[in-house]
């Protein structure tokens, strides 16, 4: 696989590799969103594994050539595309209920909790400004079909926020490994008419 990231803010690392051969292989056909992609690694791997409709959403524009970038240099388009927001609801390019898988290894610290890196694309990478565990929690409850599953990876003293976010209309597996725990989630709230039928980039 050819990559290009920048020098600085979100690079690949072991975390990214590991997420991406949680998701089972069953979910292939499935549409996958992998959300805070950066340069793309986790939504590039699972293209490698062959799933098919997969779109790598980022926060930071500056990733955009670097997405743009590593999915024609793979060969993965039009299986594998990008698209830029802020992760606001009222600015996602999707519709309620279009998702049936979400990937998602958030920023792993607190800002409020921790020293700021030097610049501002590794603190947006590295500290929850701009995607706290509370905006995955309702990004996933907006976007995923019920049935729905999200994967993520986090530190281990952070999972008891996420079990409290996601305590209601879910189920959950948690794999532990060393200080991060992988973590299974789906939604659980009964299927209705028509739900997952919306549109999907």
């Amino acid at each position: 696989m050819r990559l290009q990231q920048p020098v600085d803010g979100y690079r690949v690392n072991e975390d990214s590799c590991r997420l991406a051969e949680f998701v089972p292989q069953r979910f292939a056909g499935r549409r996958v969103l992998d959300l805070g992609a950066g340069a793309g690694i986790i939504a590039l791997l699972l293209a490698q594994r062959g799933f098919r409709r997969v779109v790598a959403l980022e926060l930071q524009p500056c990733f955009a050539p670097y997405l743009a970038e590593n999915i024609q240099a793979n060969g993965y388009a039009p299986r594998l595309s990008a698209l830029m927001a802020d992760g606001r609801r009222s600015s996602l390019p999707f519709h309620c209920r279009c998702c049936d898988v979400i990937v998602c290894n958030p920023p792993y610290q607190q800002a409020a909790a921790s020293r700021p890196p030097k610049t501002k694309m590794a603190r947006l990478a590295r500290q929850d400004t701009r995607l706290t565990l509370a905006d995955v929690a309702a990004l996933t409850g907006y976007l995923l079909v019920p049935g729905g599953h999200l994967f993520a990876i986090l530190p281990k003293i952070r999972l008891a926020e996420l079990l409290r976010l996601f305590a209601d209309h879910y189920m959950m597996a948690v794999k532990q490994m060393g200080q991060r725990v992988m973590v299974w989630i789906m939604k659980k709230e009964p299927r209705r008419s028509g739900a997952g039928q919306a549109p999907f980039p």
